[in-house]
């Protein structure tokens, strides 16, 4: 990694075995035999690591003892792995319906020692709807590039528990977006304006206010179309 980069992580009380440990899964990334990432492994560190440590300071619950934590569509394991590496007594089920890459995410958790990881090998909309018990579950609910900012939303709410929060790195316009979405209401969620972190850095931040309607999410060409 790049000193700066190293520098930032440590000025967030990042330990070193914790650097270690991303290292280590930043090369498992590179040296897949799958296609993983557009990013180079500069661009990886900047744009994937480092944003998953902004998404946790503006998700309000970097001080947090034990959550459960969930990350839909994780591909390469960002923000979910990173995650769980620098939270290692956070709870995370990381959902990748691919099999190649579920197999990646399993695989690298096991090499890594990451007992708080598992992994889902499944489409997020099927697995809450076969699986009732995990609704409303989550602390936390994480994705990134999964959809259209209504199709993320919508995998997204039902898998947070009353009081809970959903953190979605999305650009600057994205939050923009959100802000201005009267779904996220329909959903059960409402957006959190407080403060400029978010927004300024393309993450919104979602707060689950009350149930989300059972019929949601929907299966199929109507998932995201409101």
């Amino acid at each position: 990694m790049d000193r700066w980069v190293g520098e930032t992580l440590r000025k967030a009380f990042v330990s070193s075995a914790v650097l270690d440990c991303l290292e280590e899964y930043v090369r498992r990334v590179f040296e897949s035999p799958i296609n993983l990432t557009g990013f180079s492994p500069a661009q990886f560190w900047e744009k994937g690591v480092l944003d998953a440590l902004s998404l946790l300071s503006c998700s309000g619950h970097a001080s947090s003892g034990s959550l459960e934590c969930v990350d839909i569509g994780s591909g390469s394991g960002l923000p979910g792995m990173v995650l769980a590496i620098i939270r290692s007594e956070w709870e995370w089920t990381l959902v990748e319906s691919r099999v190649r890459r579920a197999e990646f995410l399993l695989n690298t958790a096991a090499s890594l020692g990451l007992s708080n990881v598992k992994v889902v090998g499944e489409r997020a909309e099927v697995w809450v709807c076969q699986n009732p018990m995990i609704r409303e579950h989550f602390d936390l609910v994480t994705a990134r590039a999964v959809g259209p900012m209504l199709t993320t939303a919508e995998l997204a709410l039902p898998l947070a528990k009353i009081g809970g929060t959903i953190a979605l790195p999305m650009g600057l316009e994205g939050v923009k977006g959100l802000v201005a979405s009267p779904i996220i209401s329909v959903l059960g969620g409402e957006v959190n304006e407080e403060g400029g972190d978010g927004l300024l850095s393309g993450i919104g931040i979602i707060r689950k206010m009350r149930s989300t309607p059972a019929v949601f999410p929907r299966i199929g060409s109507k998932l995201g179309k409101f």
